[in-house]
């Protein structure tokens, strides 16, 4: 999976990194950690990205968290959805 190789970069890097494979698993992740940042993809099994974002944002513990949208979504419409929502950066 490319999460994975994003994961260790990221460690490599010296950051610290959970991954979720699925929205749901991420929703439940962010109700009990409070990262410094999210990487999203907008493509996520069982609860898409942007409802992961919908929660960000409407949770106030995690509305200022950075959300870094980083997917093969070739969707436009997702996309501005998730930007309209206030992800920091979609690529």
């Amino acid at each position: 999976m490319v999460v994975h190789v994003y994961r260790a970069k990221f460690v490599r890097e010296g950051f610290g990194v959970e991954v979720a494979e699925d929205g749901l698993k991420a929703v439940r992740m962010l109700a009990a950690v409070k990262p410094d940042v999210v990487v999203l993809d907008l493509m996520l099994p069982k609860l898409s990205g942007v409802d992961v974002l919908k929660f960000i944002r409407s949770s106030p513990a995690l509305k200022d968290t950075p959300v870094i949208i980083l997917s093969n979504a070739h969707m436009s419409s997702l996309a501005q959805q998730a930007a309209t929502i206030g992800a920091e950066r979609a690529f």
